[in-house]
């Protein structure tokens, strides 16, 4: 397998907003609660968990998950983003290459993804099925898609860094054809997962998602986490 070069930019993170560096912006594009209450309300699971942030940047978001109870890993391809990882959060924020992850089979609960739309469409399959792989209940896709809110999309910065702009739709066909499925179409859970998405883009002019029903398309469970997650509940009785 070839090696995977450049998934973004050098100075990608350094205009991360388009004028700020990434550590001057970062909790405007990321909040660890909204990632913990959307995989609440998605398959009833809280804090404590094992989850892996795929595309962690310096792995700053590993000490917002940590101080709510997520023990937090990270793989980043940008070696120039990586290098400015705190040093306390270095053994945890790995350099490392989203289509074969240093990590062992089943060794997250969930991923929280955002870098596979910087990656070119070849590369997804096996990306996909990595992350199949390391995690043990599903996945929350939070990266680009192309049916997001018109102002969403606008601010994309296509030509220099996302490599794979799909539908929402389309990626599930990518996740679904590596061995996922979609974790739940059950309309009271994705319009808790709708709700918690207003109410934190509420001082925006719209949210990411176009509604509640397009929401399904960011979460997939592993074809087997029924039996993981009914495990999981005997073992915490």
């Amino acid at each position: 397998m070839k090696k995977l070069q450049h998934a973004v930019d050098a100075d990608y993170h350094d205009y991360y907003d388009g004028e700020r560096p990434y550590e001057e912006c970062w909790k405007e594009c990321f909040c660890e609660r909204y990632t913990t209450d959307l995989i609440r309300a998605i398959w009833s699971w809280s804090p404590p968990y094992k989850l892996l942030d795929s595309g962690s940047a310096n792995g700053l978001t590993l000490a917002a998950f940590d101080s709510i109870g997520v023990e937090a890993w990270g793989v980043e391809n940008s070696a120039y983003i990586h290098r400015r990882t705190p040093k306390e959060w270095r053994h945890r924020n790995l350099l490392g290459d989203v289509r074969k992850l240093p990590f062992e089979d089943r060794s997250f609960d969930f991923v929280y993804d955002t870098c596979l739309a910087h990656l070119p469409p070849e590369d997804l399959n096996q990306a996909v099925s990595e992350l199949y792989r390391v995690c043990r209940i599903g996945v929350f896709y939070g990266g680009h898609a192309a049916d997001m809110t018109g102002k969403v999309v606008e601010s994309f910065d296509v030509d220099d860094n996302i490599r794979s702009l799909f539908s929402l739709e389309r990626w599930s066909e990518i996740f679904l054809r590596n061995g996922f499925k979609i974790a739940t179409s059950d309309r009271r859970r994705l319009a808790r997962a709708w709700k918690i998405e207003q109410d934190a883009n509420a001082s925006q002019i719209s949210p990411w998602y176009a509604d509640a029903m397009s929401m399904r398309f960011c979460f997939y469970s592993r074809t087997d986490s029924i039996r993981t997650m009914n495990s999981k509940k005997m073992h915490r009785a």
